[in-house]
């Protein structure tokens, strides 16, 4: 807006410009080239201000995206199953991006599809953006979607790219958590198997030599009983081998139960030096 006055009063002059006026021009002082440089002034004026406008709303947009990006990329990693990274995924893009039609497919090593989900459909005949997810052994899926054309080659699929690299991540992490966990079951049993077949034989072995104690005398048999009660030593330091094994995966699983019990110190260190004694 620009004021036109009869005479110059700058009192009124600020009290126009402060409402908005963009020039106060009194009309003694008014000719061509003052009015239309007060024109010109105004124009770029109103030209930066609704390009200000454009950039805020672009900006506010953007940092609106962003958030819900890191919301959805939180989310992707806290899923424990391919099916809720997909769906999220998918939610996530609705809220991204102005896309007709998404989908995600996810393929197993040999390319055959195991999972698919998509929102909205297709157009046909229309330009479909395919991102590949990824994975440790090659392509393990692809993400489809359809952008109106004058948002193809904008941030719309930049965000989409970022999207896409945390769902891959995400179905990487799945996988590498049941490969952990698959070792870690091997492992109990394994742990399980070796528990049962040594505990067996150290049964057989500690039995044997306490009936063997029981029949040799303290007076004739001195040396003997000497080395069974070597013998009983060694049984039970095996037998607490395997229980410090399974241990090891009590406390793993949280299950570990502490029994505190009294023992004779002099009975430890001549225990220890026992098996001291029989590895030199």
């Amino acid at each position: 807006v620009i004021i036109l006055a009869g005479h110059g009063d700058e009192s009124l002059a600020a009290e126009v410009m402060k409402r908005g006026a963009a020039d106060y021009i009194p009309k003694s002082e008014l000719d061509a080239n003052r009015f239309a440089k007060s024109v010109r002034a105004v124009v770029r004026m109103s030209i930066a201000q609704h390009l200000e406008t454009r950039a805020r709303l672009a900006l506010r947009r953007e940092a609106d995206r962003l958030a819900v990006l890191v919301s959805a990329s939180v989310e992707l990693h806290r899923a424990d199953n391919a099916i809720t990274i997909v769906e999220t995924a998918l939610a996530a893009i609705t809220q991204l991006v102005d896309a007709r039609f998404a989908k995600i497919e996810l393929y197993d090593h040999e390319r055959r599809p195991v999972l698919a989900r998509s929102v909205g459909s297709a157009t046909e005949g229309t330009c479909i953006h395919r991102l590949p997810l990824e994975g440790g052994n090659g392509v393990m899926g692809e993400l489809a979607v359809e952008l109106p054309s004058e948002l193809a080659e904008g941030l719309d699929v930049s965000i989409l790219t970022q999207l896409a690299i945390s769902v891959r991540m995400a179905l990487r992490n799945i996988e590498l958590r049941d490969v952990a966990c698959r070792a870690s079951q091997a492992r109990e049993d394994m742990l399980a198997i070796v528990a049962h077949d040594l505990r067996n034989p150290l049964n057989t072995i500690s039995l044997a030599a306490s009936m063997l104690g029981t029949s040799l005398t303290p007076v004739d048999h001195a040396a003997e009983l000497a080395f069974v009660a070597r013998i009983e030593r060694g049984a039970g330091r095996m037998t607490r081998l395997i229980e410090d094994l399974l241990d090891a995966s009590r406390i793993e699983s949280g299950h570990l139960t502490v029994e505190p019990a009294r023992e004779r110190a002099v009975a430890l260190v001549d225990e220890a030096i026992d098996a001291a004694r029989a590895a030199a």
